[in-house]
């Protein structure tokens, strides 16, 4: 987080990166493990590995595309401008802060 006299700049951590990245890398060499362990049938539970690795394997890839776009370093995130008038800047669009409400208010019990 960057903040300046007009505004305030969020932008992901650098330890951030790393675990993604090591989130990433390991639930596909598991899947990967997992096919190869179940291709060998040298365990009762063989079926069971490959159909693991062969269901999660596309899930965790669609999760490494999806991730891939936010490990750019030094991407900015969210632009705060405070104030009266002020706004919320992100990739999205622009929001401004009075638009904002407090969801616990409006909450039914």
């Amino acid at each position: 987080m960057v903040q300046d006299k007009d505004h305030i700049t969020i932008k992901s951590s650098n330890i951030m990166y790393v675990l993604v990245s090591l989130a990433t890398v390991g639930f596909l060499i598991a899947c990967i493990f997992l096919i190869v362990h179940g291709l060998k049938f040298d365990s009762k539970y063989s079926l069971f590995y490959l159909g693991g690795g062969i269901i999660f394997t596309p899930f965790y890839l669609y999760i490494t595309l999806w991730n891939l776009p936010g490990l750019i370093p030094g991407k900015i995130l969210l632009s705060i401008t405070p104030g009266e008038n002020g706004v919320i800047k992100s990739k999205k669009g622009i929001v401004p802060i009075k638009d904002i409400r407090n969801i616990n208010n409006n909450i039914i019990n």
